[in-house]
């Protein structure tokens, strides 16, 4: 029996091609001699022409660095890279100048916006590798056209672009021809989908499967999102801690985790077919015809041909075997590939000493135990509603994922792991919006009506504190998705069919909804103004040309509600709904905040973007329209609940930090002073104080009371005062430890502070509550007072309250 790290992966059997690349006992370390640090570790990985490769793992486990050795960007320390025969680690000099130009190995980077020359046109950029090889110039433009051609661009409309001109969907696309254009044989692609929306995630996952058909194309697709690489790959390694701790079929792996790092991988993903008991991939995906959703291709055929596995460096769950539960969102029968006792072992499959052969699934004494997903709650049939009612339902409730918050406290934590990375790098935290999805969390607020929870405010609070604790880039783009819902679920302003359509695409992903409003010139129309964005008429569709600043989220959402005037007379303003990747539609990354930055609140350019006639919200005429007040409420304390959350996660760290905190001349604990136990109850005092004030008017907002929607704005400025207030204290009772780039706490008043800025804001709230309360308590006129006397020491009107 041979193990993972003494032979390369099996051959699976009837497979006679030898692997395209072959890594032996590769390891690599960072640093000066003498101060390294390992960062890979004797792996052992294989791929052979015309499959997908997933490498999954943490941050810093290891995935890149790999790649980038597999191409020659950084030095191995030990091991064999081989590629066709040939050993590229042993190359140096010339000799691996003349392998590079040969274009057989191409590597995109994971930021295609950085990775492009923003002053060279797309096809400078794509025949870039060409010059390089030293193709002729008369047959380069033939070369460029056919791989953007391949990749879906049209060469004649976007060839004369820069990339700054190009959506994001596009840049990645360009990446892929530019790497395809010199016909490689091995295509490494690091993080290919991690900064796009649901739609161009989608479209670049087909386009790897395709070009590694049509091509015969080794493809290694780096990835922290097992929904992207299950639906996509046929095996799959798992690395940990620059380790190769698991590889085989993905089916196999996913289905049926062998080491302790991947069942808590597969035990915590979303529900979107990666171990949920049942094999999502020969369930009936959701129909609805969206672009939006995963891929749910099979790929269990490629993987019954290929059973290679192997497993290391950890003992294995135990348990007994037996049939799978059926699918629990169909009636089919349990899927076949977990139906049938799993085989110990098999032909080809390779596997450490150390590890004891697996009878079968994991049981409850498992350390990750695999579970089921509840079943989607029952939907209720309503019938038509009478003629001119405005709360329409959507044709068929939509099976959205059931929403779990029992699952908050594990995600805040998950959220917590990666929240620094995406505060350092600016970094849109895609794989956040996916724990979330799986929870029922982005959809918490749907209407009833159209098969979603129908959750309240009290609900949503709950969800963005816990949110905000663990990532508040994550906690405020999904608020403004669950203000989007909730305002529907309220008004029905949206068209059916496009509300039907987005509800279809957040059945299988993250759909995430803002609206674009603030301007460059007119600011925050809050306080009044036209947007300068204009919509003008063609045929059967809006032309919308504008600018949006501070869009947050802006490169994830799947829907930007785009508010801009008509050119017509008179003239008009609406919500127009724009689809992420919309031809003409570019965001900008202008974002450089110190706060939430991970937000990626960038610039919106829209030049000439077509939007169908009817997907506009609330067109109508301007003119002193009434305020939604249970809007204003909703905005209010959610967000408040979301800096509560923010503040509550400093807290944490402070209290952690004085338990370990053993100064030398004490001999114990800074959590043993009184002095640290008195400051610390007056930070939980502030929050819990808070908390419950925003608990309380929540749940009675949801019960209609009217006087709590008028409190709601006094509540935010208290509770975001609170949430500021707790994070200063904890920052100035530990000094320099509190303002290091090594602890959070320095991120968490960066964050918090973003509070002061939602509407309403502060300003706004005291001149509306000391009017409301000026005028409550103005003393009624005597019957000696003369207009005269009373004009001199009292305004004319009493002031209206907001």
């Amino acid at each position: 029996m041979s193990t993972a790290t003494d032979s390369a992966p099996a051959v699976a059997p009837g497979t006679t091609a030898a692997p395209l690349l072959d890594i032996r006992g590769l390891s690599v370390s960072y640093g000066r001699r003498g101060a390294n640090t390992r960062v890979l570790n004797g792996v052992d990985l294989a791929a052979r022409s015309g499959e997908i490769l997933g490498i999954i793992g943490e941050t810093g486990s290891g995935k890149t660095t790999l790649a980038r050795a597999t191409v020659g960007l950084v030095r191995p320390e030990a091991g064999r890279i081989g590629f066709d025969g040939q050993d590229l680690a042993a190359l140096r000099g010339g000799a691996l100048r003349a392998f590079r130009r040969t274009g057989q190995v191409q590597f995109t980077f994971q930021d295609s916006l950085r990775s492009l020359d923003p002053e060279l046109t797309v096809d400078r950029i794509v025949g870039e590798p060409l010059a390089v090889a030293g193709i002729p110039r008369d047959r380069r433009a033939a070369r460029v056209a056919e791989a953007l051609s391949r990749v879906g661009l049209d060469p004649a409309a976007l060839g004369p672009r820069t990339p700054g001109q190009l959506s994001g969907g596009q840049r990645q696309r360009v990446c892929v021809a530019r790497a395809i254009v010199t016909r490689p044989r091995l295509l490494i692609t690091d993080e290919p989908v991690s900064a796009l929306d649901a739609s161009n995630r989608n479209l670049v996952l087909h386009l790897l499967d395709r070009l590694r058909r049509e091509l015969d194309l080794a493809v290694i697709v780096i990835s922290h999102d097992l929904s992207s690489l299950a639906g996509i790959a046929d095996r799959v390694a798992v690395l940990y801690r620059g380790q190769l701790v698991e590889q085989g079929p993905i089916s196999e792996v996913l289905e049926d985790p062998r080491h302790p790092y991947t069942a808590l991988l597969t035990a915590s993903a979303p529900a979107s077919g990666v171990n949920t008991g049942c094999c999502r991939r020969s369930c009936a995906p959701p129909a609805t015809g969206s672009a939006g959703r995963t891929v749910w291709a099979a790929r269990s055929r490629r993987a019954a041909a290929s059973p290679d596995r192997s497993a290391v460096n950890g003992p294995p769950p135990s348990g007994p075997t037996g049939p799978a539960p059926p699918c629990p969102t169909t009636s089919a029968p349990p899927c076949p590939t977990t139906s049938a006792p799993s085989t110990p072992t098999g032909p080809g499959r390779a596997r450490s000493p150390a590890i004891t052969p697996r009878p079968g699934a994991a049981s409850s004494s498992d350390p990750v135990p695999r579970r089921l997903p509840p079943p989607h709650p029952p939907y209720v049939h309503h019938p038509p509603r009478p003629e001119g009612d405005t709360v329409p339902t959507t044709a068929a409730p939509t099976a959205l994922p059931p929403l779990d918050l029992d699952r908050l406290p594990g995600i805040r934590a998950r959220l917590a792991l990666r929240a620094a990375e995406h505060d350092r790098d600016a970094s849109f935290p895609t794989e956040g919006f996916a724990l979330a999805h799986g929870a029922g969390l982005l959809t918490a607020t749907v209407a009833t009506r159209h098969g979603g929870p129908g959750a309240g405010l009290a609900d949503t609070v709950r969800i963005l504190r816990a949110l905000g604790g663990g990532d508040p880039a994550v906690a405020l783009v999904t608020a403004m998705t669950l203000f989007t819902h909730a305002a529907e679920a309220r008004s029905a302003n949206w068209p059916r069919a496009g509300y039907a359509e987005l509800l279809a695409e957040a059945a299988a992903a993250p759909a995430l909804v803002n609206a674009l409003r603030v301007e460059p010139e007119l600011g925050s129309p809050v306080r009044g103004g036209l947007p300068a964005t204009t919509a003008r008429r063609d045929g059967d569709d809006w032309l919308l040309t504008g600018h949006k600043i501070y869009s947050t989220g802006a490169v994830g959402l799947s829907r930007l509600l785009v508010w801009a005037r008509t050119d017509e007379d008179p003239v008009r303003v609406g919500s127009f709904i724009v689809r992420a990747g919309s031809p003409g539609l570019t965001v900008e990354r202008t974002w450089n905040h110190l706060g939430l930055r991970a937000s990626r609140s960038d610039d919106v350019l829209l030049d000439s973007v077509r939007v169908p006639l009817g997907d506009v919200v609330v067109l109508a005429e301007p003119g002193p329209a009434a305020p939604d007040p249970v809007a204003g409420a909703w905005g209010a304390l959610g967000l408040t609940a979301l800096y509560l959350g923010v503040a509550g996660a400093a807290r944490d760290w402070l209290t952690g930090f004085l338990h370990e905190r053993v100064p030398t001349a004490l001999g114990a604990p800074l959590a043993t002073l009184p002095r640290f136990q008195s400051a610390v109850g007056e930070i939980e005092a502030a929050l819990v104080g808070a908390d419950t004030l925003v608990d309380a008017l929540a749940a009675r907002i949801d019960t209609g009371d009217t006087e709590a929607v008028g409190q709601a704005g006094i509540a935010k400025l208290l509770g975001v005062r609170a949430a500021i207030t707790a994070v200063e204290q904890a920052v100035a009772l530990i000094g320099n430890h509190g303002l290091t780039l090594d602890n959070p706490l320095q991120r968490h008043l960066r964050d918090v502070l973003c509070g002061r800025v939602h509407t309403p804001q502060d300003d706004s709230v005291l001149l509306a509550a000391g009017r409301t309360a000026l005028a409550r308590h103005r003393p009624e006129p005597g019957p000696s007072d003369s207009p005269s006397s009373s004009a001199a020491s009292a305004p004319s009107a009493a002031p209206k309250g907001n």
